[in-house]
């Protein structure tokens, strides 16, 4: 008889990512998902093929829990059972499920985008035609006996090793303070934080990833979820039993068991992780749940890819591994995110008191484990001033040094601020001029979606920044004659029918199945220094005008809109004061349509973020003459 067997020292992969932030990376996940369940071992004898065969390269099982793991099947659809033998001869049924995947559109309405959506997971009956319809795969889920653990399995004449784990709960008997192995990276209070709950709130009961959401705001401490209670508490009356006998044949899905079995699974892991160095412990679960705290709000700082969560899963889980090769790994695991992460937040809201320059704000998050020191200027110039220490995982704000220029690889870079966190640094270009306008007009934008975490810690401005074909806006700052409208109000100056007047146009699509809703579509207009705004107000499509610094409805206001089939058209005159005696105007403009996605202009804006950056304009170029 002739055995072939796969190398158990293969790699494994986890489960699906989170979601995705592009529609062309749907088949991708399909394909990860048979990596849900990790790596087996097989050998097998030449025969007729099974009626299905087990796709990961390991499967990994958990004393107490059922196996659960993905298959291919001979034919089109497979039968909704089939029989497997264990090692010791007693052969048990095994039950098939079909488990359908979608993925939510990037920034679906009512979806933040700074966490990829979680790919959504249902589970079909075999025998259902919805069964093997649309994207997917085939489960398998095998009950085995408590008496029957540390087996193999077989189906047909192939055989099946199987990488058994420890029962989590067993391990946080042990002592030695292992508990601590799964405690929540979140500092004291951050897990109360709005923000932080409603960003999470997606994964909170995802089959794969609610071992992640747990971790973050609760910690992954094993206890009675492991085995969980019966739903309806103990039996103590005769019509109780008989619903529950008669609900013995109703189709219970194994998604339940998926999520069950990867809780223990990272579990396990992290375990792993504190026994082989205690030290390395709190590190990883920062970059699995750690968060980091802004002035809108906490963030999740999920930093952890799926190929780098599979890879750490796969070498903690890996069987005959020692301790020592797991640190290893882990060090080399770590060393590989970036230690800080910089952006530009404003380009020109502050003015350097003593050269009347503008200097930008940069933002600044030190994502490593020890405190370091911070600037934001050329390496050249000194000024002890400019150093701001940073503990680890700390957000600052940095008053940034433009350069008109950088030699980088032989390349000349544009006017920039120089950036070093620790020994880390980076080189962040800046506006850092001026802006003439001249006829017909200066045209904003485009405005751009909120960071999200991925293009946030890539420091990509153009990654996933923009919004759907049917909710994009444009705007242009101009001079130009309008009709009366009214008396003079606090978000305008008095227009006296053929006064040339500084205002905003602005414009902004609307799907057409969003028409019910796009009264609460809405737009910021900010005034001045960053900070310190002159004027702040927010104009909705229905015709409301709030002034955004003292909270107040303007009821007399010189406020034009336009309502469209596709779209709304405001032109807003710049408020007495905003630009200033030598011709300067700092502006912004912010969105956030109906169904709550918010874009901006100049700078893309963090997640709870209030206060966009600004652009400096000269308006008294428009005439031909004045500053330049």
């Amino acid at each position: 008889m002739r055995h072939d067997r796969v190398n158990p020292e293969a790699r494994s992969s986890l489960q699906l990512p989170g979601g995705n932030r592009r529609m062309d990376r749907q088949m991708r996940l399909i394909h990860l998902l048979p990596l849900l369940f990790g790596v087996f071992v097989v050998s097998y004898c030449a025969a007729a093929p099974p009626p299905v065969e087990p796709l990961p390269e390991r499967i990994d099982a958990v004393f107490g829990r059922p196996l659960v793991f993905p298959v291919r099947t001979t034919g089109r659809k497979p039968m909704p059972e089939f029989e497997v033998r264990l090692d010791d001869g007693h052969v048990l049924v095994a039950e098939v499920q079909w488990v359908r995947v979608s993925t939510p559109p990037f920034g679906e309405c009512g979806n933040s985008a700074w966490l990829p959506a979680p790919v959504q997971m249902e589970a079909i009956p075999a025998d259902s035609p919805a069964a093997g319809v649309g994207q997917g795969l085939w489960v398998a889920r095998i009950a085995i006996p408590l008496t029957s653990a540390g087996q193999g399995f077989w189906i047909g004449q192939n055989r099946y090793e199987v990488n058994w784990l420890p029962d989590p709960r067993r391990l946080a008997s042990s002592g030695g303070g292992l508990g601590r192995a799964w405690n929540s990276p979140l500092r004291a209070g951050q897990s109360a934080s709005p923000l932080l709950s409603t960003l999470v709130q997606p994964f909170a009961d995802h089959p794969v990833q609610k071992w992640r959401y747990d971790l973050c705001l609760h910690g992954l401490v094993p206890g009675e979820e492991f085995d969980a209670r019966e739903p309806g508490g103990p039996v103590d009356d005769l019509d109780a039993l008989r619903a529950e006998v008669a609900g013995q044949g109703a189709f219970s899905p194994l998604t339940d068991q998926l999520e069950a079995l990867e809780r223990a699974r990272w579990q396990v892991a992290l375990a792993r992780v504190w026994l082989a160095d205690p030290s390395l412990s709190f590190p990883v679960r920062e970059m699995l749940a750690g968060a980091v705290e802004t002035p809108g709000g906490v963030l999740p700082l999920w930093r952890a890819s799926q190929a780098q969560l599979d890879d750490l899963l796969d070498a903690m889980l890996r069987p005959r591994v020692s301790d020592e090769q797991r640190v290893l790994h882990v060090r080399s695991w770590l060393q590989s995110f970036d230690p800080a992460v910089a952006w530009v937040v404003d380009d020109a809201g502050l003015v350097d008191a003593l050269t009347g320059e503008f200097r930008p704000t940069i933002g600044v998050v030190n994502l490593d484990v020890v405190p370091v020191l911070a600037f934001a200027r050329p390496a050249q110039v000194g000024g002890p001033s400019d150093l701001s220490p940073l503990k680890s995982r700390e957000f600052r704000t940095l008053r940034g040094e433009v350069v008109p220029g950088s030699i980088e690889g032989g390349i000349q870079a544009g006017p920039g601020v120089e950036v070093r966190v620790g020994r880390w640094n980076t080189y962040l270009s800046s506006i850092g001029v001026i802006i003439p306008v001249a006829p017909p007009g200066f045209a904003l934008g485009p405005l751009r979606r909120e960071w999200t975490l991925e293009s946030w810690t890539a420091m990509d401005e153009g990654m996933d920044a923009g919004p759907s074909a049917d909710r994009t806006s444009a705007a242009m700052l101009t001079r130009a004659r309008l009709p009366a409208r009214g008396s003079r109000a606090a978000v305008g100056p008095q227009l006296r029918g053929v006064d040339e007047v500084w205002h905003l146009y602005f414009e902004a699509r609307t799907p057409a199945h969003g028409q019910d809703k796009s009264g609460d579509d809405s737009v910021e207009f900010w005034f001045g220094p960053f900070g310190d705004p002159t004027g702040a107000v927010r104009v909705y499509a229905d015709g409301r005008v709030i002034d955004l610094r003292t909270g107040r409805n303007v009821t007399e206001h010189s406020v034009e809109i336009i309502r469209l089939a596709d779209r709304w058209v405001v032109r807003f005159p710049i408020p007495d004061g905003a630009i200033e005696s030598d011709g300067v105007l700092r502006l912004a403009i912010t969105r956030q349509d109906s169904c709550g996605q918010r874009t901006s202009w100049p700078r893309r804006m963090l997640p709870g973020q209030v206060e966009p950056g600004r652009v400096a304009v000269q308006t008294q170029t428009w005439d031909g003459f004045g500053r330049e």
